[in-house]
């Protein structure tokens, strides 16, 4: 197998971003309007809409044979969830699809050949951001297992 083009990391925050943005609005994702971003935001830029902040990050090496080796690193997804109602609710359902959505990643067709398994690590959420304002957040964490030539 040779190496890709371009880094598995940045192939696996791409196709993450690629595939928030396709089920935006789609009747089978639970929030329909959100934002994508490939950094974290600014104070300000977590107050004004729903947004998914994907980062990969924290390359872990775990076998090597001359023809591969194995690796393991960690996708972040931080949610910001604003709703003037019920900040928590939203951010609840934004879990539940991120969670559907980073699942499914390990078939996606730019994946094949890298991306050998994914497996949840943790939800993280802070609840003193629900009582600050309409504002609600998560940090959900995923490792996922690749090859690297």
């Amino acid at each position: 197998m040779s190496a890709p083009a371009v880094s598995t990391r940045t192939i696996l925050r791409d196709t993450a971003m690629q595939q928030l943005a396709v089920r935006k609005g789609q009747a089978s994702v639970r929030v329909k309007s959100f934002a994508v971003s490939p950094r974290f935001l600014t104070e300000q830029e977590t107050k004004q809409a729903n947004t998914y902040c994907v980062v990969v990050t924290d390359e872990q090496m775990q076998g090597f044979t001359q023809a591969k080796r194995d690796a393991s690193l960690t996708l972040k997804l931080v949610l910001y969830a604003y709703d003037t109602a019920d900040p928590r609710a939203v951010l609840d359902a934004m879990i539940e699809d991120a969670h559907d959505i980073v699942m499914g990643l390990a078939s996606h067709p730019d994946l094949q050949g890298l991306v050998w398994n994914i497996k949840p690590d943790s939800i993280t959420t802070d609840e003193a951001t629900t009582a600050a304002g309409p504002w609600a957040q998560a940090l959900c964490q995923w490792t996922v297992q690749h090859s690297r030539a």
